[in-house]
């Protein structure tokens, strides 16, 4: 990473199985957050799931990328823009 830069990395496994339901999810995610200013911060994110439901034998994929301008004017006053 570069100067004043946060990259984050998880993974998450996710089991439920009860009478009506069974499955499982992995989620993989990661975040790269650079500050450009006290003011100003740029977010870059991407996750991946794969949902898996043993109960009606399907499979599910997906993929999410995101990303975030956090703008701060004042300590009162901020503006937030997400995609």
């Amino acid at each position: 990473p570069r100067a004043h830069a946060r990259v984050r990395v998880g993974l998450s496994d996710e089991r439920n199985k009860t009478q009506n339901v069974d499955n499982n999810r992995q989620t993989l995610w990661a975040q790269w957050t650079q500050t450009m200013s006290e003011q100003m911060s740029l977010t870059a994110g991407f996750d991946r799931r794969h949902l898996e439901d043993t109960k009606l034998g399907t499979s599910l994929d997906s993929s999410l990328v995101t990303a975030v301008l956090d703008w701060r004017a004042t300590q009162r006053l901020q503006g937030k823009a997400s995609k």
